[in-house]
């Protein structure tokens, strides 16, 4: 994926160096040549859908509370505040296996509930035996559950606390067979390990609150930008 270095060397109106040609591209131009398979620029004005820039990709839904064309996370463009919402996507038909890489950015509006806080929730509705969620913990630390079987295992991101109105890139790889995990931040290496007992990534995804779910973390309080699903780290 293009780093934050990259994405912050402004040619134009937020154009990057990608090394594609020796061209220069919009990071929207870069993440479809990157090959994404969903992504959403989280660029709405107005009503509920959040249309997806890839041509077979599926829109995203937007329930509860936010705030629509907030200014972008990213250098450029424009993002979705949310007070008490989500962004609901039903990604039926994909196959499990070929997300690989999660990539978002994201602001946080004040620091975490008590109860921590979801940024994204990949499961199978209000059964939680099979589901991928990361979350900031109270501490402004990030952490990623997996569930399996019933059977819940935790990467906590053990880097310094995040700061709030800071900007995030969050690059996740996994490998969905063998449970190899790596989290970047703002193109630093935050933690790595296994996720034991493999995961799948289920037909709901949600931004910013786990629907559906007995969720013991809060709704997300901030805003969100430019999320894509990769088939390759």
């Amino acid at each position: 994926r293009y780093t934050v270095a990259q994405i912050s060397s402004v040619v134009g109106k937020g154009n990057i160096a990608t090394g594609i040609d020796g061209a220069y591209y919009s990071y929207p131009e870069t993440i479809l040549l990157d090959g994404a398979i969903q992504y959403w620029q989280m660029a709405a004005t107005a009503g509920t859908t959040e249309q997806n820039s890839i041509a077979t990709g599926v829109p995203g839904t937007y329930n509860g509370t936010y705030t629509l064309n907030e200014t972008g996370v990213r250098d450029g463009g424009t993002s979705v505040l949310f007070t008490n919402g989500y962004m609901e996507a039903d990604l039926t038909g994909l196959d499990v296996y070929d997300v690989k890489c999660i990539e978002f950015f994201f602001k946080m509006q004040s620091t975490p509930s008590a109860n921590g806080e979801t940024l994204f929730y990949s499961g199978n509705g209000a059964n939680l035996s099979y589901s991928l969620t990361c979350n900031i913990e109270a501490g402004q630390q990030l952490s990623l559950y997996i569930y399996r079987n019933g059977q819940v295992n935790v990467l906590a991101i053990s880097g310094a606390p995040l700061v709030v109105g800071t900007d995030y890139q969050v690059i996740i790889n996994v490998d969905p067979e063998s449970g190899p995990c790596e989290v970047y931040v703002n193109d630093s290496l935050y933690a790595s390990g296994t996720l034991a007992g493999n995961w799948q990534l289920q037909p709901v995804m949600t931004f910013g609150d786990q629907s559906g779910t007995a969720n013991a973390f809060d709704p997300f309080n901030g805003h969100l930008d430019d999320l894509s699903l990769y088939s390759t780290k």
